[in-house]
């Protein structure tokens, strides 16, 4: 009873402080509304590198489950994760890992406000308005290609949210032919904004938007019955890409140490400082597992926690089948400690550093080795 009476007189004597000092009601001048955030060209490049963090923060673990979960090339690690084991068999239920779109969503809702208010904010130099109207769309085309691909029919959003009084809050979905064309729509319009002189692997370019162009074209061609016209638009990009930059690297190992590498023409940034993480942590060895102290980074690759994903056997052996292939140890790695066979993914490994493992890698998303790939696949 004491109680209740406390808190009966604390909720009073907050009333009547509201009522008495009501100039105290005052706007806070940090506080970001779409009233005070689009203001200058800074505003739509903060928001732009907002968009790509939260598309990193999408796909950062979900991307492999999207995609490589699913091939039958990789299974469980030295520990069992039931998420991902589900995830290889294609036995998934709801409450996995990766079937919630809430994230892909919000990196969508992002990209919309972007299109939204840049069109009307002055900017010095108009070049990079269209730079970041084009990124805005290509991130926004990149995510809608997931989603459509992933769950057939989907809400398609391209007015943003901006309060949680407003009257569309509970969209139903579109039919999986409209969220597609959306991409296509998407795909032209950030080829025809992005300046020509952008050669960014971090964000969008018009190699980056081409690659993506014949990914979608290359499916609509064998999925969505699109057939030889989907293939010409698919080979028109792959070249488009190829005649900017049509050289391998001469070392694989070198594509994935440096994230400078001319060959890779789009990557998710990842940074020690600033966002480390994402799928690449499940693929180490635990350090409690190593006997031997000095095998550790010479060769054995530590983690951070359970190796729970590693290669199949039915792949390693598919790998190992060349001998001359020299692109093998940065796939994957064998040692043999004792009694314990020691096998690791050996890509995006990130640094090991005062015996901390920081997973600062960026996932790579095109390269031009895909680009030859998607060409023969075209031939």
């Amino acid at each position: 009873m004491k109680k209740q009476l406390c808190k009966i007189l604390i909720l009073a004597g907050a009333l009547l402080l509201s009522g008495c000092h009501g100039d105290l009601d005052i706007d806070q001048k940090s506080q970001i509304t779409s009233t005070n955030m689009w203001k200058s060209e800074s505003d739509v490049q903060a928001a732009v590198n907002g968009a790509y963090a939260q598309m990193r923060a999408a796909f950062a673990s979900s991307y492999t489950v999207y995609g490589d979960y699913r091939s039958a090339l990789y299974g469980g690690g030295m520990m069992s994760l039931v998420d991902y084991d589900r995830m290889a068999a294609n036995t998934i239920f709801r409450d996995n890992d990766g079937t919630n779109w809430q994230a892909l969503y919000t990196t969508i809702n992002d990209c919309n406000l972007i299109l939204k208010y840049t069109p009307d904010i002055p900017f010095n130099d108009e070049s990079n308005r269209e730079r970041y109207l084009a990124d805005a769309l290509f991130v926004r085309a990149f995510t809608y290609f997931w989603i459509a691909r992933i769950w057939g029919d989907a809400p398609l959003l391209t007015a943003g949210f901006e309060s949680d009084s407003q009257d569309d809050l509970f969209p139903v979905r579109a039919p999986q032919a409209d969220v597609f064309a959306q991409v296509e729509t998407d795909i032209t319009e950030a080829l025809e904004r992005m300046p020509a002189g952008v050669n960014a692997r971090k964000t969008a370019s018009r190699a980056a938007i081409n690659m993506l162009k014949a990914d979608y074209f290359l499916w609509k061609a064998k999925v969505l019955g699109g057939g030889e016209t989907a293939l010409r638009t698919a080979q028109t990009a792959i070249d488009a890409v190829l005649a900017a930059a049509d050289r391998l690297s001469e070392s694989c190992a070198d594509i994935f140490a440096n994230e400078s590498n001319p060959e890779i023409l789009f990557s998710i940034n990842f940074e020690r400082n600033e966002y480390t993480g994402g799928y690449a942590s499940m693929f180490l060895i635990p350090i409690q597992y190593v006997d031997d102290k000095s095998l550790v980074e010479n060769p054995i690759k530590v983690g951070s926690h359970q190796q729970y994903v590693s290669v199949t056997d039915e792949y390693e052996a598919f790998l190992t089948e060349d001998p001359n292939d020299s692109r093998v140890p940065t796939s994957f790695m064998v040692y043999q400690e004792g009694l314990n066979r020691f096998r690791w993914i050996n890509k995006f490994v990130g640094e090991w550093e005062n015996d901390t493992r920081y997973f600062s890698s960026d996932i790579i998303v095109y390269r031009i080795a895909e680009a030859l790939l998607m060409k023969a696949e075209v031939e």
